[in-house]
């Protein structure tokens, strides 16, 4: 998204540079368009779990799974400047499945904002340290910087240890670790005070 640029835009087009100045401002603009065209008009699915938690993992599991389509709209600075407004309808399903649990007022609005908070600054993050923009199973960004050589005596044997390790990061398992150990701090709300 970065090297696109309105002349380039224009002939894939097939036309003038000068006529898409009268639908967008400048680059920023097309990319602003091209995140609300790709993540503006979400389907949400119902959730069909038992419980909340299981609920809302299943509309985080969705949202990572739609954000993960478009790699290359995620790294962009439109995308981050623009969150949360396209995905208005998430936050509303899993405040809708939060509700439905009890959850009230502050405490609903709280975990709306962890749980998406969560799940796109986790897709932020495996994005960005993908190579060619989309996420592997593994941290190859991280594997990467453990090269033995940048590191002292005391951490090499540590580095050398991790590697191995991170390779084999089932990066779908971290992401339901991480959103599973959220939910599960957070109080049921009958018994929250």
């Amino acid at each position: 998204m970065e090297r696109v640029g309105i002349r380039q835009l224009a002939g894939e087009l097939g036309v003038a540079p000068n006529s898409l100045y009268s639908y967008v401002r400048d680059k920023d603009d097309v990319i602003h368009g091209a995140v609300e065209l790709a993540f503006g008009s979400f389907d949400v699915p119902t959730s069909t779990a038992t419980n909340w938690r299981e609920g809302v993992v299943d509309l985080s599991r969705w949202l990572r799974a739609r954000l993960l389509e478009h790699p290359n709209l995620v790294t962009t600075p439109r995308f981050a400047e623009g969150a949360p407004f396209p995905f208005i309808p998430f936050p509303t399903a899993v405040g809708l499945v939060l509700a439905e649990a009890g959850f009230e007022e502050k405490q609903l609005v709280e975990t709306v904002y962890t749980v998406f908070y969560h799940t796109v600054g986790f897709v932020t993050m495996e994005v960005s340290r993908a190579q060619h923009g989309l996420p592997r199973q593994s941290d190859e960004f991280l594997v990467r910087q453990l090269d033995p050589d940048r590191f002292g005596p005391s951490i090499r044997a540590g580095a050398a240890r991790m590697a191995p390790l991170i390779r084999a990061l089932d990066l779908d398992a971290v992401f339901d670790r991480g959103l599973t150990a959220l939910l599960s701090g957070l109080p049921d709300p009958d018994t929250a005070t």
